[in-house]
């Protein structure tokens, strides 16, 4: 993934981070399972890492995350790490948003 495409990507995104001011629990995308606490960037050494801010109540997250899944499996084989950080305030919430959305 060259610095264009990142920088891009991050375009997209960057009006969306802007909205969001606490972490709730952080969920690769790629997987979905929900690491409550700190996130170990050690595993992402070397990797590119798209880091996103979602919450059920934030209407843009619904349309970033199939593209983040898009975005993933495009780039994955060639190092890049998207990792999706919730910022609902109630559990239940964002596994609904999770169930419906994606990843």
């Amino acid at each position: 993934m060259s610095t264009t495409q990142i920088r891009r990507a991050s375009a997209f995104a960057l009006p969306v981070l802007a909205c969001f001011t606490q972490l709730a629990f952080a969920a690769p995308v790629s997987g979905a399972s929900p690491a409550p606490g700190r996130l170990d960037l050690a595993a992402h050494r070397g990797h590119v890492v798209y880091l996103d801010f979602w919450a059920s109540w934030c209407g843009p997250c619904k349309q970033s995350f199939p593209w983040m899944t898009s975005l993933h499996d495009t780039y994955a084989k060639r190092g890049l790490d998207v990792i999706a950080v919730d910022l609902d305030a109630h559990r239940r919430d964002a596994d609904r948003f999770v169930n419906e959305f994606g990843p």
